[in-house]
């Protein structure tokens, strides 16, 4: 199961939650630290506010929400279904008396080309712009297991600025509200993915430069943690003068 960065783009937001329980901070501890805490109460329901989100290996996402003033956890899944969640809950070490709660019919779940909060924008390996757009994270890897585009997806908040939906949590320093670099902001903080051929890559990954000389004998010439510096060495190998044939290959274990 792998970990969100926060803020977690979810279409349900805590009050949609489908999944409820009491917790302590030891009944949590399988979790780790949390990925954000909202210590300002004026924003909660009194009290401080502890985030975690994940992503199972099938696609289905969850945002957990503990308010520590009253020892609950509220979950949020996408798609919105509570029996999975509990399983994911179970996968994730927490053992605690769940109680299911069912979105009325109209939320579950959202149709398809639905979007809610946010879309998915998909950047091809070397368009100046995106050249695909999701409502739904889901459809986006559906999309991109079949086609095994290779780029970047990232969400947008609908109806808002990138400026506007970071400094409602107010993670990092933004410019001065009306300034020309507000204008400009693009943001730094939220989710981002990078896929290769169509999957996903966790960030772990090494790449391998090879080399192909004119006898046809073949040689590893370096490794790289970044997809992004072996292209660069990539290029620099291509557009030496002594043409040889040269190539990445995505060394195994990536996922």
């Amino acid at each position: 199961m792998r970990r969100l960065t926060f803020p977690t783009v979810m279409p349900y937001g805590e009050c949609e939650a489908v999944v409820w329980f009491p917790a302590t901070r030891d009944v949590l501890s399988s979790l780790g630290e949390p990925v954000y805490i909202e210590e300002d109460s004026m924003r909660t329901a009194g009290g401080r506010e502890w985030f975690w989100a994940y992503e199972t290996e099938d696609g289905l996402r969850l945002l957990l929400v503990w308010a520590e003033p009253y020892g609950a956890v509220s979950v949020v899944a996408d798609p919105p279904e509570p029996q999975r969640a509990i399983a994911a809950l179970r996968e994730l070490g927490i053992e605690a008396p769940f109680e299911k709660s069912q979105l009325p019919e109209g939320f579950a779940p959202l149709k398809r080309g639905y979007a809610q909060g946010a879309v998915w924008l998909f950047t091809g390996e070397g368009a100046a712009q995106p050249t695909a757009v999701f409502s739904r994270k889901q459809l986006a890897d559906d999309w991109l297991a079949r086609t095994r585009f290779t780029g970047t997806l990232v969400p947008y908040p609908i109806d808002r600025s990138r400026y506007e939906f970071e400094r409602i949590w107010g993670q990092v320093p933004l410019p001065p509200p009306g300034s020309t670099e507000a204008q400009q902001y693009v943001g730094t903080v939220g989710e981002r993915y990078e896929y290769f051929e169509g999957r996903l890559l966790s960030g772990k990954e090494r790449w391998q430069l090879w080399r192909q000389d004119d006898n046809g004998a073949r040689f590893r010439v370096q490794d790289f943690a970044s997809r992004a510096e072996a292209v660069k060495a990539l290029q620099k190998m291509e557009s030496a003068v002594h043409k040889q044939g040269y190539w990445l290959e995505l060394q195994e274990g990536a996922k």
